[in-house]
């Protein structure tokens, strides 16, 4: 009776939370919650590709600086493709600025980089090229009017918490396990901690 009454209560809100970080509403998470708010994400992320010109300035080039300092830092053990890393970012720099979809498939490509060498044990070359992705990130975000830059945040966050909930398998049934939900996040913890 009453204790399932509460214990449905507590479901439907933590649907309804998931749901909403997502950009979505609802009560369950069912697989067309999913669908839309990929879709959503997707097409939001679209457009703002579509109107954003990164002009890669200072704070580009600062951030190469760092990853630079920080591999020549390491004397004998200077990471070869870090540096060739830093060189393809001050080419690019040297362009000045770069169209929506110049933007897109350079960050696509320094994502699946930066995945082939953390599981390649890389974890250097993997956080520097990180460092690049979000300097680049920045450099777009940069470029977009007020009111898309909140938007570019919100999406970004929508994103994060799409990929949380569909990576840890977290919806069972329509419904958000809190156990699953917790594992998902503990585990993410430990792979940025180390």
């Amino acid at each position: 009776g009453a204790m399932q009454t509460r214990l449905d209560g507590n479901q439907r809100a933590m649907n309804r939370a998931a749901a909403s970080a997502m950009g979505q509403s609802g009560d369950d998470l069912s697989e067309g919650v999913f669908l839309s708010a990929k879709k959503g994400i997707g097409s939001e992320f679209e457009r703002l590709q579509q109107i954003t010109k990164p002009e890669l300035g200072n704070d580009f080039l600062s951030a190469l600086a760092k990853i630079d300092a920080d591999n020549i830092a390491k004397g004998s053990f200077r990471s070869k493709p870090v540096d060739t890393l830093v060189d393809k970012g001050i080419d690019l720099a040297a362009q000045g600025k770069l169209t929506g979809k110049a933007y897109k498939e350079i960050r696509t490509q320094l994502t699946n980089d930066a995945e082939a060498a953390f599981r390649s044990g890389d974890a250097s070359l993997g956080q520097a090229i990180k460092t690049v992705r979000k300097a680049l990130d920045d450099a777009a975000k940069s470029s977009l009017s007020k009111a898309d830059q909140e938007a570019w945040d919100t999406t970004r966050a929508q994103w994060m918490a799409y990929k949380q909930l569909t990576r840890s398998n977290v919806a069972e049934g329509g419904n958000v396990s809190a156990a699953r939900l917790a594992a998902g996040i503990h585990h993410r913890v430990l792979q940025h901690q180390g």
